[in-house]
């Protein structure tokens, strides 16, 4: 019992909403907005990133948008549920776990669904199928702490300074358009819609 209890109290404490439905309601605007900002980072961070390594322009991310929603889904998903934690070791530690689960299974779904790959960690010692590695649930640890203790708590306090009702009406606009982006992408990226679309294009160039 005596070694139960803090076991207990931790993940008892790990929430960092009350998450009834009033307050999850409450929340849903800066959550939106929160996780819109943070896909959009993550693609300038990869863009920049695997262009330079790759010495050109590289387009990162399945939507046509310039977003990469895996870094805003972990980043909420870190701050909702960890987002409690004062102690950034623990807070890296799990919020890698949480990311590296994240990312090999949306790797998995999207290889499957689409036979192609977005990202190969193969070229990394003790990579897992290419999909995670060591060295990436490091970055994405180092991301969780930063989530928890500088970005999350800074997007929040200049969300603030917003109306409601702006907050609310911006929250709308952003999920439509990201609704629009993942429908769209989804059709292009299915096998039959994208030979149909490459056909189109070269018939169209033919006539010009």
């Amino acid at each position: 019992c005596s070694l139960m209890e803090p076991i207990i109290t931790t993940f008892s404490s790990l929430i960092v909403l009350d998450l009834s439905w009033g307050a999850l309601k409450q929340m849903i605007p800066q959550i939106i907005l929160m996780f819109a900002i943070i896909s959009v980072g993550g693609w300038l961070y990869e863009t920049v990133y695997c262009s330079v390594v790759e010495h050109g322009f590289t387009r990162r991310g399945f939507l046509f948008g310039p977003s990469c929603p895996i870094y805003g889904v972990g980043a909420v998903s870190v701050w909702i549920t960890i987002g409690n934690i004062d102690n950034p070791i623990l807070v890296f530690l799990l919020g890698g776990l949480m990311a590296t689960i994240l990312e090999y299974s949306t790797g998995l779904i999207l290889e499957r669904r689409f036979h192609r790959t977005w990202w190969d960690y193969s070229m990394f010692r003790y990579n897992i199928k290419g999909r995670i590695c060591p060295q990436a649930s490091m970055v994405f640890g180092a991301f969780s702490v930063a989530t928890v203790f500088l970005i999350a708590p800074g997007l929040l306090y200049l969300f603030s300074f917003i109306p409601s009702d702006v907050m609310i009406s911006l929250a709308g606009i952003t999920g439509i358009l990201y609704l629009a982006d993942f429908t769209a992408s989804l059709i292009y990226l299915t096998p039959a819609a994208s030979e149909h679309i490459a056909l189109l294009v070269q018939e169209i160039r033919s006539h010009m």
